[in-house]
């Protein structure tokens, strides 16, 4: 049991009938309480308590950590005496108080006041006179009867007065006339107030424009300095004398008799001059002085000085030849230290673009496997874990390369308009199934606006969520609880995971976001991974321009955060698409059960007509067996392994229809093959997708520009690499046939030339520019090109093979899928708009005919 005293809180055990706890002003730790005399307090449900105190009002103190929060007159309750203390239904407190009647509100902390004027019996309430029955109705005992009310009969109840605070006088006492002078329209007209430095003092008067009840107004006033807090009074007029020389910011606000404050503030500006001794010329004179002073005790000093200087001089000359020789060494060393680290990070580089394409040889075939749905469940989990831990590898590698680009100063911001909730689900949902599995408690609590967007970089975040996760459930046993967490603090959005395992020791957690850190601590080294995951983190927080770190103690759990500042968006994004964790689950198994997708490719072929002959240029040899076997049943193969011996192939066979190569090749790599295909009229005509280890941006323009029909990067999806061989082929096969029906054998003959793959260029151009201005179309385009529609057609048609329409259809695809790819938008329907389609369903079909999934697997966990 609670007892509340007039000497702090106790806590009885009834059972064993004796005081426990005693929380007061000489309390220590936990015990401490700044307030004594307490009459009434009610619970919260958080646990908290709130307290109604005799003279320093109502007080929300946690007895679990001593944290507490005062609200006082200066918050608007009509008086700081409070006795006793309900709550409704509604989350407000009722409380009554030497002054009137209270409504608090516990979450916007608004006051709405009752006096008598009101309907209250009597504006003062007795200490010990109040109940509330099990219908809901409160019992305030006055001193003239008892208030009773029900408050869901208060629920609507707004405050209709809302008074102002005006000026009524201002005399300033002026030192040379010494006599007060009314200067209160100086004072209007300029709302600032300047005081000589011998004017000694100054009287202001104001006033509420309130005419209800003038005796109960109250005024407030402080100065706008540090360690300033509001002073309340009765008085309508202030003297203000002794201030100090400089600048200050009066403030003064009033209360009326029902507790509201006044509308407005009254701000007024006071300068006090300084005196003479204080200005900056005087101090200026007196410094000189003292500097020709202190240069005449110098040149004396100087001349006894110089004698022992020159004695000093040789020891110093060997001392400086010694150091820098010291130098010499420490540089060279310093240097050698730095060609070790940058040899160090080339070969990580290095070794994480190799892994790549054993990884593509990896996880392609699984995914096939795994889409053939003819395998029984132990074998599907089985093949699942082997992919999900080829995705980690994956996850892995790319944080390798992160932490090259970030030492040579190359890893930047990408920041989007994002929703923020809708990124924490989507890898929060990645590790419900496994916590679940362990055994682990694993909640979310999100406690910012489910609707907020902000500018963030959306791949680094889920990588700093997904780390972040992935050691606590790593270290967290069986039974163990983990909490993710997401709130706003002082401008900032701060992520934590907190957990309740193992602990990490005060001594490794200095060490903690290093590189390759291992803790020499038996208990946790032996499961401690790469030392890389927590790095990264810590790299992406300086990114932010945020900060990581760490709270954990042994055996009682750890928690990580990261703070990074809130950037707003003016985008307002349509969200289309829920992503619940049952429709994520669902949409998920649906995804590697569905049987595979029945596209051009999968279609029995024509058995009269010859198979396409593709040539595949690689100088992995797996990688070469992998895409025999993904092509040998509907293609024709030449298999080459780099780019000259392609091109020897190439000089003897006129016969190829489609080339698949990869970039980093020995004797001659793909940016050199392409080279040398796009630059000859006999070969510039065949289409060419490049398969590369190589993700970045820029490596993929590169030889976009030349003129590459595709790319995908390894890993890649081999239904994915099937429908894009299939969409080029069958690209180039309807432009054979425009150009064979065409009646001017000079056509008939002719290859892509140089200025017709400009013209395409500019066209292309021209078209991503207006698609998000929703404006392309192919009058727009034939009118830009300064052709008819039907030259325009003829024209596109013996480039592309394509018909203007389906052209515009095709650009609008790629620049989807690249937004898709590097996250630029957060819904499909987002995408659908960006890119010129009216409708996402029409949108979604288009896109899974033509690259062969569905837009919405971009926005699934990888």
């Amino acid at each position: 049991i609670w007892i509340v005293t007039e000497g702090g809180l106790y806590t009885l055990d009834v059972e064993e009938n004796k005081v426990q706890d005693r929380f007061w002003r000489k309390g220590n730790g936990k015990y401490y309480l700044p307030f004594d005399n307490i009459h009434h307090l009610h619970e919260d449900d958080n646990g908290s308590f709130w307290l109604a105190t005799s003279g320093h009002g109502l007080v929300n103190w946690n007895p679990e950590n001593g944290d507490y929060f005062q609200f006082t007159r200066g918050n608007g309750i009509t008086n700081n005496n409070l006795h006793g203390i309900y709550e409704d239904d509604h989350k407000h407190l009722w409380f009554s108080t030497d002054y009137g009647l209270n409504r608090f509100n516990k979450e916007t902390h608004e006051v709405f006041s009752f006096l008598e004027k009101d309907g209250i019996c009597h504006n003062e309430f007795n200490r010990i006179s109040h109940t509330n029955d099990d219908s809901g109705n409160i019992y305030f005992g006055g001193l003239n009867g008892i208030t009773v009310f029900n408050p869901d009969d208060f629920v609507n109840l707004e405050s209709e007065n809302n008074p102002t605070m005006v000026i009524t006088d201002f005399q300033q006492f002026v030192s040379h006339e010494k006599k007060l002078v009314d200067k209160s329209a100086d004072l209007k007209q300029t709302g600032e107030i300047v005081l000589d430095p011998f004017d000694p003092f100054f009287r202001l008067s104001f006033n509420l424009l309130s005419y209800e009840d003038q005796d109960k107004i109250r005024f407030a006033y402080k100065f706008d300095e540090p360690d300033q807090d509001w002073q309340y009074q009765d008085e309508n007029y202030l003297r203000i004398s002794h201030l100090k020389y400089g600048d200050h910011l009066l403030r003064i606000k009033g209360q009326g008799s029902d507790g509201k404050w006044s509308s407005n503030e009254i701000e007024i500006k006071i300068k006090r001059l300084r005196p003479y001794y204080l200005k900056l010329w005087f101090n200026v004179i007196v410094l000189v002085v003292l500097v020709l002073l202190a240069f005449a005790v110098y040149k004396f000093w100087s001349s006894n000085e110089k004698r022992r200087q020159y004695r000093l001089k040789k020891q110093i000359e060997i001392r400086t030849e010694m150091i820098k020789k010291q130098n010499e060494i420490l540089d060279a060393q310093a240097k050698k230290l730095q060609a070790l680290d940058k040899l160090k990070t080339n070969f990580f580089t290095n070794v994480a673009h190799e892994l790549r394409t054993p990884l593509t040889i990896l996880l392609g075939p699984l995914g096939s496997i795994l889409k053939s749905n003819q395998l029984d469940e132990r074998n599907t989990m089985l093949l699942q874990n082997a992919r999900e831990s080829g995705h980690n590898l994956l996850a892995l590698i790319n944080q390798i390369m992160d932490l090259s680009k970030f030492d040579s100063n190359q890893l930047k911001i990408n920041e989007r308009p994002a929703n923020l909730w809708k990124v924490v689900v989507r890898v929060f949902m990645q590790f419900s199934e496994k916590a679940l599995i362990q055994k682990q408690e694993l909640k979310l609590d999100f406690n910012c606006d489910k609707d907020l967007i902000i500018l963030i970089d959306r791949q680094k975040f889920e990588r700093v969520i997904y780390n972040y996760l992935s050691n606590a459930i790593k270290f967290t046993p069986a039974n163990g609880k983990i909490i993710l967490s997401v709130y706003e603090k002082e401008g900032n959005i701060i992520l934590s995971v907190k957990d309740s395992g193992i602990g990490i020791d005060k001594e490794d957690q200095v060490h903690i976001f290093d590189r390759y850190f291992q803790s020499k601590n038996k208990s946790s080294a032996s499961d401690s991974g790469t030392g890389i995951g927590l790095a990264i983190v810590y790299d992406y927080a300086n990114l932010f321009k945020g900060k990581a770190w760490v709270k954990s103690n042994i055996n009682e759990g750890t928690s990580f955060f990261f703070s990074f500042p809130k950037k707003f968006t003016e985008l307002q994004v349509e969200d289309k698409i829920v992503l619940s964790p049952e429709s994520l689950k669902s949409t998920t198994n649906n995804l590697i059960s569905t049987d595979r997708m029945k596209s051009p490719l999968h279609l029995d072929q024509n058995a009269e007509k010859e198979k396409p002959t593709l040539l595949i240029v690689e100088d992995n040899p797996d990688l070469r067996s992998y895409l025999t076997i993904v092509f040998r049943d509907r293609y024709k193969l030449v298999v080459t392994r780099n780019g000259q011996e392609a091109l020897d192939h190439l000089s003897d066979s006129d016969n190829i229809n489609m080339i698949v190569t990869d970039l980093m090749m020995p004797v001659m790599d793909g940016y050199e093959l392409i080279d040398q295909l796009k630059s000859n009229d006999e070969t510039r005509h065949i289409p060419l997708i490049v398969i590369s280890a190589k993700a970045d941006v820029k490596d993929r323009l590169k030889v976009l520009r030349v003129g590459v029909d595709d790319y995908l990067v390894k890993p890649f999806d081999e239904e994915e690499l099937l429908i894009r061989v299939d969409k080029l082929l069958t690209q180039q096969n309807t432009r054979a046939k425009y150009v064979a029906k065409t009646e001017n054998s000079s056509i008939q003959s002719e290859r892509i030339s140089q200025k017709e793959s400009e013209w395409l260029a500019n066209m292309e151009k021209l078209a991503f520019e207006a698609m998000p201005k929703q404006i392309l179309s192919v009058n727009w385009l034939a009118h830009k090109s300064y052709l008819s529609e039907r030259q325009f057609r003829r024209r596109l048609m013996k480039i592309t093979g394509l018909s203007p329409q389906k052209y515009i259809n095709q650009l609008r695809l790629q620049a989807a899928r690249e937004m898709l790819e590097k996250g630029q938008k957060t819904t499909i329907q987002e995408v659908a708009v960006a890119v010129g389609f009216k409708e996402s369903t029409s949108f979604s079909r288009s896109y899974k005919k033509y690259f062969g999934k569905s837009p919405s697997r971009h926005f699934m966990p990888k």
